[in-house]
């Protein structure tokens, strides 16, 4: 098998265990969604996971191979029981409400060679510290409003922090921002309780 299509095993709750087949190179959209799959070991030869693939899963952990280079939309959005998350030196992009509600994801380190985390990406995440990625040019909307960040140093290749992109992060006490930035949004980072800014 090379392909798993579209909503294959939606709504499969029971459905628990499985094998990847090394094999396996498409897993089409929202194809595990509401199911109880706990399995994120990926195949090496998988290069695309299709948009709500595993949307409210049992996922516990994500190994994501090199062929992957999108984390699509809304691809692991409330999977409250993933911890952690591997990504490759491959990844470019970390789309719109990717890890929306994982409140339990304690860990992941985002390849340098991502350059745009979207909107909503990683909406109260669970984990306290998180290097942002050297080459990040782009953080959307909300992109990590109400996460559990204890510390931000923004990129220099960030321009503008958009509307609430930190926002409400309960334990944001520390914020760090460089020179090659223009603008901070709308609520960017409001209702945190920062006692540490720097301001180019």
């Amino acid at each position: 098998i090379t392909q798993i299509s579209d909503y294959a095993f939606q709504n499969c709750s029971s459905l628990v265990n499985i094998t990847w087949p090394a094999s396996l190179q498409s897993i089409g959209y929202w194809a595990f969604n509401g199911s109880g799959v706990a399995n994120g070991n990926f195949p090496a030869g998988l290069t695309y996971i299709g948009p709500g693939a595993f949307t409210s899963t049992g996922l516990t952990s994500a190994i994501i191979p090199l062929g992957v280079t999108t984390i699509n939309p809304n691809t692991f959005t409330d999977c409250t029981s993933l911890s952690t998350v591997s990504l490759p030196i491959t990844m470019n992009n970390i789309s719109q409400g990717a890890f929306y509600g994982c409140t339990n994801l304690g860990s992941i380190d985002i390849p340098d060679t991502v350059t745009s985390i979207g909107s909503m990406a990683f909406y109260q995440c669970g984990f306290s510290s998180l290097d942002l990625p050297a080459n990040l040019t782009y953080i959307g909307d909300s992109a990590f409003e109400g996460s559990a960040l204890a510390s931000v140093d923004i990129p220099s290749g960030v321009t503008f922090i958009s509307f609430r992109a930190f926002a409400y992060c309960p334990n944001l006490a520390a914020l760090t921002l460089h020179s090659g930035l223009l603008e901070i949004g709308t609520e960017a980072f409001a209702g945190c309780p920062l006692i540490s800014l720097v301001i180019p």
